[in-house]
């Protein structure tokens, strides 16, 4: 449930007047300052300069302008009182300034006097406004039905910030804040106890399990305040071991760099030192080599590793020797890059290979890098040590891209002891800046990186926001151990708490001035809300969790056996909701599974076969929460009996250590990576189901190949042969405008591929095509939809011209019984077929909406052995009712 922020109320003229007398006063108090402490804060607060530029420009130590700062405001403090007769008073007339943050000052206020700036300047009133104000809890934030369970907020009392970071920071200690009780110590209180983690990894299928050296283990306590933040990094030994010496007691989840399985959870106890094994799955070695432009070799670039293209993100896991080169190994599938001092970074380069086997990858460094030098301090100007600060993007956001991708990406730094960062190798242009330490609220920003040259950046972080309170269930009962998130970002940034035994929580270091999303997760119910984010101020939400079903049922075969093991996927069927049911698991050996905390309305339920990949042998729609049990029976045909069985290998006959190989059934949601032998090239892929199966070929800046469609029957051996790359073309495509013109709706996809195109103007041109028949579908907005089929020559780029017309809006509904195998439905136009998979569905039905021209149209439907065909009648209207109604049978 959300609420709307609160309404600013419209001042009278009479608080106007007051403001504008109290802004007067504090101009006086300030201008009465004796020299040197009236320049200190004017330099401080108004020019919004650091304390080391402060003292440069007065020719004094640093800490004697820090001295100066403390020394200044302590006395106009004391001048107010004086002058307004009562603390209370001025307290009073600061208020305004006290609600928003402060905004940097303009360039019309350089060429003013010290008075004149005072007196007209907010954000200088602000900045002093902040630091003078004892920050008080905001009112609460609670959705309508958590009256009933609201309490009584706890007693105001002085609290350290609380949080474990890299190097804890003095100055988020040292300031006064009046703050909602956080019910957590400070991290230097916080009792801790030792954790030891084995890393092992079979180097063969046959041979026992081994430890390994250099993979990074990442530990993240769960029982603090904005756990990522105060993650523990170590490398693996020899021994294959970790080690932490001081961890927060509790739960801790744990994970392993290039390990794709769920964290591991371990409890930590005080003073004891905790074991834990993890083993890891089969990998490829990757040996790398890092060169700049020239190809010349790159030593001690740093190597980075993403389970996504998100590498900022990421985790540095070598740095290339004196000869460029690097080693990783037990590799499932990596995005890599490599920054150097002095360089722009390299690509992210997507690498996949076959268990055992050895892969090679070129990362090239490029010139024309920029640096940034920046300092973090706090309202008085004392520095920041142990902050994060992300500097660029932190990467592409489809985390599923499995390609090469030539996109910026940003780093992590941390401020050193004077609250300092020094980030080399960027790229120049604009580079957005995201900081965060505990204690403190969160600061965004960005600066303009010069090619060859170097930025500064001076950040100054506010009280923080928080978000605090209590989550309970439908009945008013305290949850404990319920996760509230706050936020989308991820990574150190990513802002959440667990609830403590009486069901509560705080949340801070959140970035004010905004309004934020809260959610509760890994609960026994669902709740949300939105709240308005401010500085220096805790927001309250009392949660109260809307009680969620289970769905729960049995997998077996027509006669009635159960199946074990089997991938049971379920969904929402609406797509693009809050809150996402999106869970899957595998059977009991009785074949049952459960599902608990959904949510009530309509899903999908999906079945494979173990070793089937994506490939689905059933589907269930219109399933509901229900006590009772769900019976899903796989009919003989579907069960896997059928094996594909190839060889891979490039032109010249050799084997593809990166070769990829994804088979992709009709009606399934995806396909999953398979590989080949990599001393010999070969493939033996199964079982799969009956029914229609394509190939696709791919090897990473090679090429892409497809076989099929085949038609699998049960039991059946598909012998594809040998499958060898040949050089590349490609497809240029003209757009021509017949009515509208290009713009960013359009969408162009090829079919069997999905790589995007290059270019946004009249000319789109493909990636590298291995020589196939092919099929380029057009869509969005208002264009008609089209599908062109095409052919890839060997070593000849194709012209294809697309005209661009204007299609009318309908809607074709294919009806079917709950239990169907997922299908496709087949529009028949003058240029080719349009074909969408039956897989989304609304109530009873499968609705599909369509852009085509005025005519009549062929149409069929299928799933399985079920059929249905028709025929569309397209007007050139847009029309939101059906215009055809099938009926699958």
């Amino acid at each position: 449930m959300s609420q709307p922020g609160r309404a600013e109320a419209i001042p009278s003229t009479a608080d106007i007047l007051a403001r504008e007398e109290a802004r007067a006063r504090v101009v006086e108090a300030v201008l009465a300052l004796e020299e040197p402490l009236r320049t200190t804060l004017v330099l401080r607060f108004l020019e919004d300069l650091p304390p080391r530029v402060v003292a440069a420009r007065m020719h004094v130590p640093v800490e004697t302008v820090r001295t100066r700062t403390r020394r200044g405001l302590e006395l106009l403090r004391a001048n107010l009182d004086h002058s307004f007769g009562a603390r209370e008073h001025w307290l009073a007339a600061l208020v305004p300034w006290t609600r928003h943050s402060p905004a940097p000052l303009g360039l019309t206020l350089a060429a003013m006097s010290i008075p004149a700036k005072l007196a007209v300047s907010t954000a200088a009133l602000a900045l002093l406004a902040w630091f003078l104000w004892p920050q008080e809890a905001a009112p609460a934030v609670a959705t309508p039905s958590s009256a009933k369970h609201a309490e009584p907020a706890g007693e105001s009392r002085d609290v350290v910030s609380a949080g474990l970071t890299a190097a804890t920071s003095p100055a988020s200690q040292a300031r006064e804040i009046v703050a909602e009780p956080s019910g957590q110590q400070s991290s230097l209180a916080e009792p801790t106890g030792a954790l030891r983690v084995r890393v092992r990894s079979p180097n063969n299928p046959h041979a026992l399990d081994t430890s390994v050296s250099d993979y990074v283990v990442r530990v993240v306590p769960g029982a603090l305040e904005n756990p990522d933040l105060c993650a523990l990094e170590a490398a693996t030994d020899q021994a294959g071991v970790a080690r932490f010496e001081a961890v927060p007691v509790g739960e801790a989840r744990v994970t392993v760099d290039r390990n794709f399985a769920p964290p591991s959870t371990v409890t930590v106890v005080a003073g004891v030192e905790t074991e834990l094994e993890i083993r890891v799955g089969h990998g490829f070695d990757i040996a790398g080599l890092v060169t700049d432009e020239a190809g010349r070799p790159v030593a001690g670039a740093g190597i980075w590793l993403g389970k996504s293209p998100e590498l900022a993100h990421g985790t540095r896991v070598a740095r290339s020797a004196a000869d460029g080169s690097f080693r990783l190994r037990g590799i499932l599938h990596a995005n890599l890059g490599a920054r150097a001092p002095g360089y722009r970074p390299s690509q992210i380069a997507y690498f996949f290979g076959a268990p055992q086997g050895e892969v090679s990858a070129h990362l090239v460094l490029r010139a024309g890098s920029g640096e940034l030098r920046g300092s973090v301090t706090d309202l008085s100007g004392q520095p920041v040590p142990g902050a994060v600060v992300r500097v660029g993007s932190p990467g592409p956001t489809d985390r599923n891209a499995n390609q090469d991708l030539d996109e910026d990406w940003g780093t992590l730094a941390r401020t050193d002891e004077e609250g300092d960062f020094h980030v080399t190798g960027l790229n120049p242009g604009p580079c957005p800046l995201l900081v965060r330490c505990a204690g403190l609220a969160l600061l965004r920003g960005e600066v303009e990186v010069p090619a060859g040259g170097s930025a500064s950046f001076t950040g100054v972080l506010l009280p923080e926001a928080a978000l605090a309170g209590h989550v309970r269930d439908d009945l008013g009962a305290p949850v404990s151990g319920a996760l509230v998130r706050v936020g989308q970002e991820e990574g150190p940034f990513r802002a959440s708490a667990r609830t403590r035994t009486d069901g509560s929580f705080r949340v801070g270091a959140l970035e004010p001035g905004r309004t934020l999303s809260a959610w509760i997760e890994d609960a026994p119910g669902s709740a949300r809300t939105e709240f308005p984010s401010e500085v220096g101020r805790t927001a309250q939400w009392e949660a109260v969790l809307e009680a969620l079903g289970e769905i729960r049922g049995r997998v077996l075969d027509e006669r009635g056996a159960p199946l074990a093991r089997w991938g049971v996927y379920l969904d929402d069927q609406a797509p693009g909701l809050l809150e996402p049911d999106e869970h899957g698991m595998t059977t009991e050996a009785n074949g049952s599974f459960l599902f608990a905390r959904v949510h009530d309305r309509l899903h999908q339920l999906s079945l494979n076969a173990p070793g089937a990949g994506f490939v689905l042998s059933l589907a269930r729609t219109n399933v509901r929460p229900s006590p009772d049990e769900l019976v899903l029976r796989v009919s003989d045909a579907m069960i896997p009996s059928a094996r594909i069985v190839g060889t891979f290998l490039d032109e010249a006959g050799r084997p593809l250590p990166t070769a990829q190989i994804l088979p992709w059934a009709t009606g399934s949601p995806g396909a999953g990576f398979e590989s080949c032998d990599p001393r010999t090239g070969r493939f033996e892929l199964g079982p799969y189901p009956a029914g229609p199966m394509q190939l696709i070929f791919r090897a990473p800046g090679r090429g892409t190949l497809v076989r099929g469609p085949h038609a699998l029957a049960p039991g059946e051996t598909w012998d594809v042969g040998e499958v060898r790359l040949e050089p590349e073309g490609r497809l240029r495509v003209r757009l021509v405008p017949a009515g509208l013109e290009p713009d960013e709706s359009l969408d162009l996809v090829l079919e069997p591929f999905l790589e995007p195109f290059e270019g946004t103007g009249s000319e789109r041109l493909s990636p590298p095509l291995a020589p196939h028949a092919y099929t380029l579908h057009v869509s969005g907005g208002e264009f008609e939809q089209l599908a062109l089929a095409f052919a890839i020559e060997s070593g000849v780029e194709t012209v294809l011209d697309v005209p661009l017309r204007r299609g009318w809006r309908t809607r074709v509904v294919v009806r079917a019984p709950d239990s169907i195998p997922l299908g496709r439905l087949l529009v028949h136009l003058p240029s080719g077929t349009l074909e969408d998979f039956l897989w989304h569905r609304e109530r009873e039905s499968f609705v599909e909406t369509l852009r085509l021209p005025a005519g009549t149209f062929a149409v069929e439907a299928t799933a399985g052995a079920l059929r249905a065909a028709g025929t569309l009648v397209v007007e050139p209207v847009d029309r939101d009712e059906p215009a055809l109604v099938l009926t699958l049978e």
